[in-house]
């Protein structure tokens, strides 16, 4: 969304070396449009996003089962939710 658009360029421009990981709904290609739109895709570097297709009202983060939702919370180190 416009939130998520902006949070993600900022995250990326203030935590260099760091990877950041999206939960989108509607995965990847939605992420792209959203950037699109907003005249952000040339500010993103692709090489350390990693796009999780999930929906929050699904529970577990959306992630669909509770062995993928421990694997990824072993993998992140911070959470930042802006869909609230």
């Amino acid at each position: 969304g416009f939130l998520g658009a902006f949070l993600l360029r900022d995250l990326l421009a203030m935590l260099p070396h760091c990877r950041v990981a999206c939960l989108v709904r509607g995965g990847e290609s939605r992420l792209r449009q959203s950037l699109a739109q907003r005249e952000l895709a040339d500010q993103v570097d692709w090489a350390r996003v990693d796009v999780i297709e999930g929906d929050l009202a699904n529970g577990l983060l959306g992630l669909g089962d509770a062995k993928r939702f421990m694997e990824e919370a072993r993998a992140v180190d911070a959470v930042v939710h802006s869909a609230a």
